[in-house]
């Protein structure tokens, strides 16, 4: 990167000191305190004295490696942070913290086990210093700029919760038969659901009343008639891991159901004999599978050219007559319906987990319109879940291009191409010497007096405790490192 005239690079300890934060256990903290106290990921606490002197960065150094806060006010950093809370040159510390979070300084987390990062590593970063007065400049423009981002940010994220909120709404209406009260009025010749073959009727058993040709139903007489209506995923008895593979015959889990859609990511296979050997278990396009332990009553069409599959223990396969029923219907009435949600919730309570089984499925009442209603209700579902769909796509890539808006303009901020340079500026090269300057006059820290020698004769008597072996210096002899920003060539 070529800089401005007026800006020089310097290495980040010839700015500032990177300070250990201090332990400051929940136990010895006094929440009723005005003082915040910091870790990694931000505040965690309170308490009523402050470590810091005044506006203080805050660096984490274990867990969230290298996650930047700042704090306007004297703070309390523990010991899982660095912190900065001297700005030698009367430098502004927002810039500061605006720059350190473009160095992306957890990538310089070399352990094995905890993630931590060493200051010695941050110290050896060369980064460009730009005039005093230029930094305030960038620092009001970045103000301004990222506020507007942020508030965009705040509007999108509002969407996923709207877009929720609306496809519920159409399964409800979808339901309850709202979204179709036009139709029903267009269409008075509609044939009945088949009354003669479903006993459950409106107003029995506490029921609300229903639209006109709707009536209520167990799922029994909805069943396939040329093949099981209901079938549980082998138990593990029939299935053991030891045959689990990872290619072959997808096994069909909870994995593969979602929002009403089937996801094609089947984490267990097997073998063509061993799926022979469960040919029972096997499922077809149409099918409905309905998840029975874990997240229960989440279900999901299985789709057209998926091939041969088997459910696992987990799911129960319900093949549904067409003629009475549409399977994905079948699937609203599962997120749309309070009564079959409320039935779901209450029957399914177990002890230590929720669970549904084929007893319990047969119990359950569902209201049932018309088949051609169905058809109707279908269409105008998918319909309106189509546009919903391309809002969140939309969304998705809105979404996209604002996360990357940040750290484009903090990259053109870096660069000096954010606001305009002013030959008046003072040079960062007299910034820097004012700096040094500074820290060479600042009050050296007092040295810990030695520790008085024990004669051995008390030595014995009160017991030698175990030396705790020195830090290892750190050493700032390594080469400077260049640190590329995000957009930066």
């Amino acid at each position: 990167m070529t800089l401005d005239s007026k800006w020089i690079s310097v290495n980040i300890n010839e700015l500032f000191d990177f300070k250990y934060g201090k332990a400051l256990t929940k136990e010895n903290r006094n929440e009723l305190g005005l003082v915040d106290v910091y870790g990694s990921n931000g505040v965690v606490g309170k308490h009523d004295t402050a470590l810091t002197a005044g506006p203080t960065i805050i660096i984490g150094r274990k867990g969230s490696v290298g996650e930047i806060n700042f704090s306007h006010k004297p703070c309390y950093p523990i010991d899982t942070t660095y912190f900065i809370d001297e700005f030698w040159g009367d430098v502004p510390p927002k810039y500061w913290v605006f720059y350190l979070k473009s160095l992306e300084i957890g990538n310089h987390d070399k352990s094995s086990a905890v993630p931590g990062i060493s200051r010695q590593d941050i110290y050896k970063v060369n980064i460009p210093l730009p005039p005093l007065n230029e930094q305030r400049r960038i620092v009001a423009k970045l103000e301004k700029l990222l506020a507007k981002v942020d508030a965009c940010k705040q509007r999108l994220e509002k969407i996923p919760t709207i877009l929720a909120r609306f496809r519920q709404s159409v399964l409800a209406a979808a339901c309850s038969g709202r979204l179709t009260a036009d139709w029903r009025e267009q269409n008075p010749d509609v044939e009945a659901a088949l009354k003669s073959e479903l006993f459950v009727f409106p107003g029995s058993e506490g029921l609300a009343e229903l639209p006109e040709l709707w009536y209520y139903t167990y799922i029994t007489p909805l069943l396939s008639r040329t093949r099981p209506g209901l079938k549980t995923g082998p138990f593990g008895t029939m299935l053991k891991k030891h045959e689990h593979q990872t290619e072959g015959v997808p096994v069909l889990g909870i994995e593969n159901i979602s929002a009403l859609k089937f996801n094609s990511r089947s984490k267990i296979h097997i073998t063509s004999e061993k799926a022979k050997e469960l040919s029972a278990y096997s499922c077809e396009h149409g099918d409905v599978l309905i998840s029975r332990s874990g997240t229960v009553g989440e279900v999901c069409v299985v789709p057209e050219g998926l091939g041969k599959t088997i459910i696992s223990t987990n799911l129960i396969r319900v093949a549904l007559d067409v003629d009475k029923v549409i399977p994905f219907f079948f699937c609203m009435l599962f997120n749309g319906s309070q009564l079959v949600l409320d039935q779901v919730s209450d029957l399914c309570k177990g002890s230590t987990r929720d669970f549904l089984n084929q007893k319990i499925l047969s119990s359950i009442i569902f209201p049932l319109p018309p088949l051609a209603e169905q058809q109707e209700i279908v269409r105008r579902v998918e319909a309106l879940f189509q546009k919903a769909d391309r809002i969140q796509q939309r969304y998705e890539k809105a979404k996209a291009h604002i996360d990357q808006l940040t750290h484009s303009i903090l990259a053109k901020a870096f660069r000096g191409e954010l606001v305009p340079q002013d030959p008046n500026d003072e040079p960062a090269s007299v910034l820097l010497d004012r700096i040094r300057e500074e820290r060479a006059n600042q009050p050296q820290a007092k040295t810990a007096k030695k520790p008085t020698e024990k004669t051995p004769k008390a030595t014995e008597k009160r017991g030698r405790k175990k030396a705790q072996p020195p830090e290892p210096p750190e050493s700032d002899n390594s080469e400077p490192i260049q640190l590329k920003l995000p957009g930066i060539e």
